[in-house]
């Protein structure tokens, strides 16, 4: 065997390894980035954007599945905090009238067709959102509750502000 051709085998081989060198710490690194990202904030919603949700009031909780919404961008204008939308029906299930007068927020948006709307909300003890093992615990969420369903078709009862996920 001369040389030429025994050089022209250890590049090839050089050549393979520092391509599955390169293909096996670029694998491992994303995947670690996107475990990363799952614990620290669920960064993957693009994946996945329906979720167990679970909010808490006193006593009283309610889980229902909640949308992760880009296009939701409703802040409380006191303390500008995220203001994430639920069903009327989950709201009363939650609250009784003295909930009511000691929680209530109002929180006005604008939306295709009106302007200047309020919404009427409230803030929460809890609010948990739940993937897989997984879970990220907000304290005093805001919720601006909708007189309409929405959600019919995939079942969720809430849509999440970008900014708790």
């Amino acid at each position: 065997m001369n040389q030429t051709a025994t050089w022209e085998k250890i590049w090839r081989y050089d050549q393979f390894l520092q391509f599955h060198h390169h293909h096996f710490i670029t694998h491992h690194l994303l995947e670690i980035l996107r475990r990363c990202g799952r614990v620290m904030g669920f960064h993957n919603h693009h994946w996945k954007n329906i979720y167990r949700v679970q909010i808490r009031i006193g006593q009283k909780t309610v889980e229902a599945k909640g949308l992760y919404d880009t296009g939701n961008s409703l802040y409380e204008p006191i303390l500008h905090h995220p203001v994430s939308i639920i069903e009327k029906s989950l709201a009363l299930e939650l609250m009784d009238e003295e909930d009511w007068q000691t929680r209530l927020r109002m929180i006005p948006y604008r939306s295709i067709g009106i302007s200047c709307g309020i919404m009427r909300g409230f803030i929460a003890d809890e609010m948990t959102v739940f993937e897989g093992c997984y879970s990220l615990c907000c304290t005093m969420p805001v919720l601006a509750v909708a007189n309409e369903l929405f959600g019919q078709e995939d079942g969720y009862q809430i849509i999440l502000h970008p900014d708790l996920i």
